[in-house]
């Protein structure tokens, strides 16, 4: 399945963390403790983390997984962050669309890790459209959970413009 991400970066967070690429996270304990029950759930199981420039939203979303892979219950977990590019690069309907969701519909149980996702589809109601197509049946299936950052004000317009994407995650605001 990887192999079929060649036209979409991404990084293997395990791989990242075991070389020490990743920082530690101290607090937070209480985002953390809600992220790993949203996780967890078989059903409305992917996260938008909202929160300000700066606030720490990658920061506790590295830290998190650092916690989760060092468990036993998760090993059979990938951890993958996307790079937003791919967006980009495919039309929901176009072959390549077909091919980037069927691989996504081949994931192993993993969790996506995809930062910024607001900051990329901010004032771009096409490219959100088809985001939420792209990533449609991906929400939707209990193995594979998504984890995406924005701030409150992107979070505000995809709410406005595209309601029921939003209503596919659990939503964390930081303070």
């Amino acid at each position: 399945t990887m192999k079929t991400f060649k036209k979409t970066e991404y990084n293997d967070l395990r791989e990242e963390i075991a070389l020490g690429k990743i920082q530690k996270i101290v607090g937070r304990t209480e985002e953390m403790d809600r992220l790993t029950r949203i996780i967890n759930r078989s059903i409305n199981n992917n996260v938008i983390i909202v929160g300000l420039s700066g606030m720490g939203k990658t920061t506790l979303v590295y830290g998190w997984i650092s916690n989760m892979i060092r468990q036993e219950k998760y090993k059979h977990l990938g951890f993958i962050q996307l790079g937003n590019e791919h967006l980009f690069n495919f039309e929901s309907n176009s072959e390549e669309g077909v091919v980037f969701k069927g691989a996504m519909s081949e994931l192993p149980p993993s969790v996506i890790f995809i930062d910024n996702l607001g900051r990329t589809v901010y004032g771009n109601s096409s490219l959100l459209q088809n985001t939420a197509r792209l990533y449609h049946d991906t929400l939707k299936n209990p193995e594979v959970r998504v984890i995406v950052t924005m701030e409150p004000k992107e979070y505000n317009y995809i709410e406005r413009e595209y309601p029921a994407f939003i209503k596919l995650f659990e939503t964390i605001r930081l303070k």
